[in-house]
């Protein structure tokens, strides 16, 4: 089946069914709706309050925001908070005593690393939540649910459903100090099976396969007084390196956003030892070119994701998007001008948009630009793109195809 034929606007068969709403025409490769189901609860299918000012208790991809949004579907990030916020955030370490008297229950909902197991059960207990979530607001009349795998996806965006799948940010969720590999990779397979397509191998802190870059939003840290030393420098462990050919033996994509720089080109390197190389990803990141932030992707790199097969996600927050040296405050209102350059830099850095989406990051405690304060304002860029005089075949692809296509491509075991 041609894939672009298949999935593309002006495709008769589509005309009735997937992605057809001019309203539904998004698929985001990075947000954060588990995270606030399962710190606070919150229903999938009440319109919370979203706010242009930070605020870790707003909800900025619940349904409501997402349909008005156009977003047919996302890649969900499950992250657990890892331990290390209460040690290195200095604010949160302060009130982690007084969290445990008031809300015993939501201190329950960070990383518990005293048991190598630990962290595995807690993802696993983070997906069984999140998937309840689904069935609350299916019961409540939404059109939603969960995908499993890439065939179910078509099925679901065929019929209209607003379609999540799983994946793991971080890779601490594979547990730690495990005295074999092979328990690291046993865990990888189990969230295969339970329908994780992809997983983020490094996020804020150390784990047993790889190290940060320095990934603290600028107003974050501010607020937080988070003190903690980096070295951009460190590879793969041998765990690491282990788990990596595993993810490209079975086909979970790989997702290199907070990865170090030489864990970065180790990854290219397995991937391209291999006789069919697989689509690499970052799912929510800017450009090293425009925003000289060791999480960016340098031209070359964009390079080898195009080369792949892969896909970049843009992030939805300035601090990776534009250069600048104080709260960001000056660029508070320009996130659509600052995402369309970034997605445009990408296309002609690549030579051809194949390799470019969105990964608006909402919902990950970021600070979203005012001017894009949650998923329901999504198609100001579709409108900015196409006032820049951006190709309609492109757009389609940065906002869904590409997406859609490296899922098809690399999550199965073929």
């Amino acid at each position: 089946m041609n894939w672009l034929r298949y999935w593309g606007w002006r495709n008769a068969q589509i005309s009735e069914g997937i992605m057809s709403n001019a309203k539904r025409t998004i698929f985001d490769l990075h947000a954060h709706p588990a995270l606030k189901t399962w710190l606070y609860e919150y229903k999938l299918e009440d319109d919370h309050r979203s706010s242009p000012l930070f605020d870790p208790f707003q909800m900025q991809t619940d349904l409501p925001k997402l349909e008005k949004g156009g977003v047919g579907g996302a890649v969900v990030a499950h992250y657990l908070p890892e331990c290390g916020i209460t040690r290195y955030a200095k604010l949160l370490k302060w009130l982690k005593p007084t969290a445990q008297m008031v809300a015993p229950e939501l201190v329950t909902r960070i990383e518990d690393d005293s048991i190598p197991n630990k962290p595995f059960y807690q993802t696993l207990e983070m997906l069984d939540r999140f998937e309840a979530k689904i069935a609350q607001a299916q019961r409540a009349g939404k059109k939603t649910a969960v995908a499993y795998s890439f065939s179910e996806l078509q099925k679901h965006l065929a019929e209209g459903t607003t379609c999540f799948v799983h994946s793991i940010e971080g890779a601490h969720s594979l547990g730690r100090r495990h005295e074999k590999t092979q328990t690291y990779l046993d865990h990888l397979e189990h969230f295969f099976r339970r329908g994780v397509c992809l997983m983020t191998l490094a996020h804020f802190f150390e784990n047993d396969l790889a190290s940060p870059v320095d990934s603290i939003p600028h107003l974050l840290r501010e607020l937080l007084n988070w003190k903690q030393d980096l070295d951009p420098n460190k590879r793969l462990t041998n765990i690491g390196v282990a788990v990596v050919e595993a993810m490209l033996d079975i086909g979970m994509i790989v997702d290199l956003s907070h990865c170090t720089e030489p864990e970065r080109a180790q990854v290219y390197e397995l991937n391209n030892r291999r006789a069919k190389k697989r689509p690499l990803v970052f799912t929510h990141v800017g450009a090293y070119s425009l925003c000289q932030k060791e999480m960016n992707p340098k031209p070359e790199e964009i390079i080898q994701i195009r080369d792949c097969g892969g896909v970049i996600g843009v992030i939805f927050v300035n601090d990776w998007l534009a250069k600048t040296t104080d709260l960001i405050e000056v660029f508070k209102d320009q996130g659509v001008k600052n995402i369309v350059n970034t997605i445009k830099h990408i296309g002609t850095a690549a030579q051809t948009f194949d390799c470019v989406a969105i990964g608006t990051d909402y919902d990950g405690m970021t600070d979203p630009p005012n001017d894009l304060p949650d998923a329901s304002s999504l198609q100001k860029i579709v409108a900015a793109l196409e006032k820049s005089g951006m190709k309609a075949e492109d757009i389609e692809k940065v906002f869904y195809q590409n997406v859609l296509r490296v899922l098809e491509q690399g999550w199965s075991n073929n």
